[in-house]
């Protein structure tokens, strides 16, 4: 094989490594969908922590009401909720924080964007895991269940809107970017 074929061989192979091992749809039907995600960072759990907790740095703009990054919050203490500022004093509570221990887990619930306005429930889980002093393992899982538009349907585009995401906050981690 020539040098050039191996190369996109090597390409395309990593790209669909990277893909496979980001993300999952685990299950889903009417009522319920589970999404999987494990991201092995080069970084310790601490900077994985520090990084998920400064969410604006991350999220990205696509996907807020404002079309502004730089009004979403995540607030562990007083207001427990990952928010976001809007325009003339109006906000948006994205998930609400019902669990953190730091460098371990932090857990939201509720419904993210357009699954907001559905009777549904949702779980988002962050688990950090340490490998070794410089290597953690986050492993997020989104569990949504309840009625009204078929759930089904919503799977594949919340995971890929959460993969997204999740492959902007393992870039800001590694590259130690806020």
């Amino acid at each position: 094989m020539s040098k050039p074929h191996l190369l996109i061989v090597i390409i395309l192979m990593s790209t669909f490594l990277m893909k496979s091992s980001i993300a999952e749809v685990k299950q889903s039907t009417d009522n319920y969908f589970e999404l999987t995600f494990d991201i092995p960072m080069n970084a310790s759990a601490n900077q994985v922590n520090e990084h998920i907790l400064d969410i604006a740095s991350w999220w990205h703009v696509d996907h807020t009401y404002s079309s502004n990054s730089d009004n979403l919050y995540l607030d562990v203490k007083k207001q427990r909720c990952f928010c976001e500022k809007l325009d003339n004093g109006g906000w948006v509570s994205h998930l609400q924080v019902v669990f953190y221990q730091p460098n371990k887990m932090l857990r939201l619930v509720g419904g993210l964007g357009p699954l907001q306005a559905s009777p549904v429930n949702g779980v988002l889980d962050f688990v950090i895991k340490t490998q070794s002093e410089k290597k953690a393992v986050l492993t997020v899982n989104y569990q949504v269940s309840g009625a009204g538009k078929s759930l089904a349907n919503w799977a594949k585009p919340v995971n890929a809107v959460l993969q997204t995401q999740l492959e902007r906050l393992k870039k800001q981690v590694e590259n130690n970017e806020k």
